[in-house]
């Protein structure tokens, strides 16, 4: 029941400051109860298999993995100088060092990201191809995030990541560049394989056969979000 709550799995509020059960709406900014996302199918399963399952969550629209962090922008997710990447560790730290308050562990096993139409239309709509760069900037990413992960306690060198390759199908996403002969979709989704080719513990995930969107054909609608909960868990 994506609409309930999910007993024995907790997710991080940065808003309140302290660890909540999880359920439609719960992110790092709060609850809204209009919106669900994977973790909580992908938590759901980890529950009945483990007993238990801790999410720490953080979300931005519009943000980035180039190096390009924009005033007034949500900002880039780019070890290690961009506002969203910043926003995660932050996150990462307040999770655990409010567990440990708690007199409580927790260790990090999984990162799951989602993530590419920013780069894919630039910073400011199509003026910056962004997408050029995503392979270099993904691999960075990755084996930064799993450093800092190691050096601070929460998780080993080889955590697992898995990022879920884009099923977007809408211009300017899916327009072929003519200097490229591809669109840039294309090129993030093939820069994402081919990160994760090259890395232990990495899976770039195609899921495209059950992604479904809401009227903007660009955010996933919540039987997507069931869906790709159920595929990750999965893999």
């Amino acid at each position: 029941n994506v609409q309930g709550s999910i007993a024995n799995a907790l997710i991080y509020s940065s808003t309140e400051g302290e660890s909540q059960t999880l359920q439609a709406g719960v992110n790092n900014e709060g609850f809204d109860s209009s919106s669900i996302g994977p973790e909580m199918e992908l938590a759901r399963k980890m529950v009945i298999k483990y007993g238990r399952a801790y999410i720490i969550k953080t979300t931005a629209s519009g943000a980035w993995l180039a190096n390009d962090d924009l005033t007034g922008s949500p900002g880039s997710f780019y070890p290690t100088t961009g506002a969203m990447w910043e926003a995660l560790l932050s996150d990462i730290d307040e999770a655990f060092a409010y567990e440990r308050s708690q007199n409580k562990e927790i260790e990090i096993r999984l990162a799951l990201w989602i993530q590419g139409e920013g780069d894919m239309i630039g910073a400011t709509g199509g003026g910056t191809e962004y997408y050029l760069s995503y392979q270099t900037n993904l691999n960075l990413f990755i084996t930064t995030l799993r450093t800092y992960l190691y050096l601070r306690g929460y998780g080993d060198l080889q955590v697992k990541f898995i990022s879920v390759l884009s099923a977007i199908d809408i211009a300017p996403y899916n327009t072929i560049n003519v200097s490229y002969g591809v669109s840039p979709k294309t090129i993030v989704n093939t820069a994402t394989q081919s990160a994760c080719a090259g890395l232990p513990y990495c899976s770039a995930l195609d899921a495209s056969d059950v992604i479904t969107f809401q009227p903007d054909d660009i955010h996933w609608n919540a039987t997507t979000q069931v869906n790709i909960g159920d595929r990750v868990y999965d893999n």
